[in-house]
């Protein structure tokens, strides 16, 4: 008998837009990620909205855009805590990065975390 073992949530990786404040798309330009506010990006919006950063697939490409400037980071589902929604931010990319090597990226960080499905 196989088995599939989805870690939640499961979700195939996708490509999501998000605006940010410049503060923001610096921070997650660098070596060390941290978690930036998704609450401000969300408010006033419908659940659905909310949902949809909630079932990000963890591997998942964010195109942060600030202004002209934009970067493309390796994300995680939302998560709601004491601060608010956050989006996980697995790794800022550089500039020079496109769609398709972050797909990659993403892919690579997701088996190395565990959270790819696995055959048993």
């Amino acid at each position: 008998m196989r088995i599939e073992i989805i870690e939640w949530p499961g979700s195939d990786l996708s490509v999501v837009d998000l605006t940010v404040d410049p503060g923001t798309l610096r921070r997650i330009v660098g070596p060390k990620p941290a978690d930036f506010g998704l609450y401000p990006l969300i408010r006033g919006e419908t659940s659905d909205a909310v949902r949809r950063y909630a079932d990000l697939g963890w591997g998942s490409v964010a195109r942060l855009r600030s202004g002209t400037d934009e970067r493309l980071a390796i994300v995680g589902a939302a998560k709601y805590g004491a601060l608010g929604w956050r989006l996980p931010v697995l790794e800022g990319l550089a500039p020079s990065s496109n769609v398709t090597k972050a797909k990659a990226k993403g892919t690579s960080l997701r088996a190395k975390r565990g959270y790819s499905v696995r055959r048993s």
